[in-house]
């Protein structure tokens, strides 16, 4: 998503309750990968299709699995404490 080709992204109401609409964001990765960013493979190698097909439950499980304990590890290890 961040390189600029979202046609890979479509929004779809979900559901409406009092007054709200809720819409749902969906990643196709073959969409993706048949755009217009150069070597889109490498954007998305290590990810599973139907995994990244929600990109805002991926990105929320990616930040809390991952990006966290490395954030703090490195933090870690620049005051010293390996």
């Amino acid at each position: 998503m961040q390189h600029g080709d979202y046609r890979s992204l479509d929004f779809q109401p979900v559901d409406a309750t009092k007054g709200f609409e809720f819409w749902e964001v969906t990643f196709d990765q073959m969409k993706f990968e048949n755009g217009a960013v150069n070597h889109p493979r490498s954007f998305v190698q290590y990810g599973r299709a139907e995994r990244m097909a929600r990109p805002l439950q991926y990105v929320a499980e990616f930040h809390q699995n991952y990006f966290l304990g490395f954030t703090q590890d490195c933090l870690d290890w620049l005051q010293g404490n390996p």
